[in-house]
């Protein structure tokens, strides 16, 4: 999968050009439409979207924003250490469709839902996934369909396998607080049935130190999702691979508290406005996510 080196972007206000193409494109949709899809852009279009602000982020001015920008092309730092990327230019534009500034701020990953339920950050886009389990927490507004993979280095016996089936007994690296450590359980559970060997776990801080403990020979393996692995073959050429870990595709990306349904819904009627207009499947082209696209904003389309 080909990714986009992001565009510099202030962190602060909204910073897409108003001569983005707005030619609409067709878009694969995985979602399951059984999901909550009480919509407000059924019903509020153009104007109508600023009425949706709540009033406490209209009086301040600006969304604030917690991000984990070791996520390229989603989230990454520049050379000035602006926070650049998909999820930035995405979510100006709707800030432009709702006529609200954005700020981004920097976090780690395992710390954003904790900022969120305590009122640190209005919402969060760190290339989240929707989970049932995370739902009991917070709520989601889903544009993106990802997929797992394991990296494994070039030559590796588990390229020639379809799934990730075959890892009882091996060192697989994650990134600490993903669903990754989940489907670890699932599949040590399997393990034990069978009668083999546990996956050895290790815990990293993000993905890229995972790739450095594989390249070292701390680790086998590296389980993360389909983008965070193209970037990792991209930046080691010739030595690692990737293959499907064999799970159907799940949404992600915003995440709000669930007391911030105001927002939640104004967000994702602005996501559908710059769906509806073009804005979004000309920006997931730019970045190379084509295959992530979805065709209309969902709110909680996770499940099992």
């Amino acid at each position: 999968m080909p990714v986009r080196t992001p565009r510099t972007l202030s962190i602060v206000g909204v910073a897409l050009s108003a001569s983005l193409a707005v030619s609409a494109c067709g878009a694969v949709s995985s979602v399951d439409t059984a999901a909550e899809n009480t919509s407000p852009s059924d019903t509020n279009s153009g104007s109508d979207l600023t009425d949706l602000v709540p009033e406490d982020i209209r009086s301040k001015g600006v969304i604030t924003v917690g991000t984990d920008p070791t996520y390229p092309p989603f989230e990454e730092l520049d050379a000035q250490e602006n926070i650049v990327g998909l999820d930035p230019d995405l979510l100006n534009a709707i800030g432009e469709k709702l006529d609200i500034d954005v700020q981004f701020t920097k976090a780690s990953f395992d710390s954003i839902i904790p900022g969120l339920t305590s009122g640190r950050y209005d919402m969060a886009m760190s290339a989240m996934t929707d989970t049932p389990e995370r739902q009991e927490q917070v709520d989601f507004v889903d544009y993106f369909m990802g997929l797992g993979v394991i990296v494994m280095k070039d030559g590796d016996e588990m390229a020639d396998k379809s799934d990730d089936s075959h890892l009882c007994g091996e060192s697989v690296g994650i990134q600490t607080g993903t669903i990754q450590a989940d489907r670890i359980e699932v599949l040590n559970a399997d393990c034990k049935k069978a009668d083999d060997k546990p996956i050895d776990v290790h815990n990293f801080a993000s993905v890229q130190q995972a790739a450095l403990g594989m390249t070292s020979g701390r680790i086998d393996y590296v389980m993360t999702n389909n983008v965070n692995g193209a970037n990792m073959v991209e930046a080691n050429k010739g030595k690692f691979v990737t293959i499907n870990d064999g799970v159907p595709g799940k949404p992600a990306l915003m995440v709000f508290d669930k007391e911030s349904q105001e927002l939640r819904d104004a967000v994702e009627a602005g996501l559908q406005a710059v769906i509806d207009d073009g804005t979004y499947a000309d920006l997931m082209a730019e970045y190379g996510l084509e295959d992530g696209m979805v065709d209309k904003a969902m709110i909680n389309a996770g499940s099992d």
